[in-house]
This record gives structure tokens, sequence and C-alpha cells, in this order.
């Protein structure tokens, strides 16, 4: 199944604006809290990931299919951590997780 180019990069666009408004909020959000693998993180970090979490949500819904799991997200987001492109990187990556889900919807029939 081909990818349309133009498609993707709309999706990481989209997504890349989502975590930049969500990032605008983050000296509301300058506390410690409980991240997903137990240890300490800041809440706009937290608040970053569920954001993007409800944004691949919604782009899946809207194409009929099941949501993403939390921990997919999170996988993700710690695959661009370190890199100083690091929203281009998520905003992408997620883009394809969409793209992998729709083709496997399809695949399945």
């Amino acid at each position: 199944m081909s990818v349309d180019m133009r498609q993707r990069i709309a999706l990481r666009d989209q997504f890349r604006d989502r975590l930049c408004d969500a990032a605008l909020e983050r000296d509301r959000r300058d506390f410690w809290t409980i991240g997903p693998d137990g240890d300490r993180e800041l809440g706009w970090m937290a608040y970053e990931r569920l954001v993007m979490l409800e944004a691949v949500n919604a782009e899946l819904r809207s194409r009929g299919l099941p949501d993403a799991e939390p921990d997919e997200v999170w996988r993700i987001e710690r695959s661009a951590g370190g890199h100083c492109d690091y929203a281009d990187k998520y905003a992408l990556r997620l883009a394809f997780l969409v793209e992998r889900a729709q083709q496997e919807a399809q695949a399945a029939g």
C-alpha cells in the first residue's frame, strides 16, 4: 500500500502543532509527579504525553479505528526524547502509528 506523503506530513504537522500548543502551558505544570515507568517526572511531561495520546486517539477515531494504547504513545515519546528535533520526531512517529493502524485495519479486511 502506498502512503501519500502529503497526508503524512500534514498529520505530522497537526501533531507537532498540538504538542507545541501543549508546551505553552509548561509553566503551569512545573511540579513533580510519577511517570508511567514509576520514576519521577515533571507534570508538564505527563500533560504533554496525555495531550498527544488524546490527539492520536481523536485521529484514529475519525478513521473508525480503535484507540492507541497509552504505552504505545509513551514508547514513541521516549524514543524521540533527547533529540534536537524531538517535536518533529515525536509527531512523525505518531503519524506512523496512525498509518500502521490504518494499514492493519485495511489488511484485516
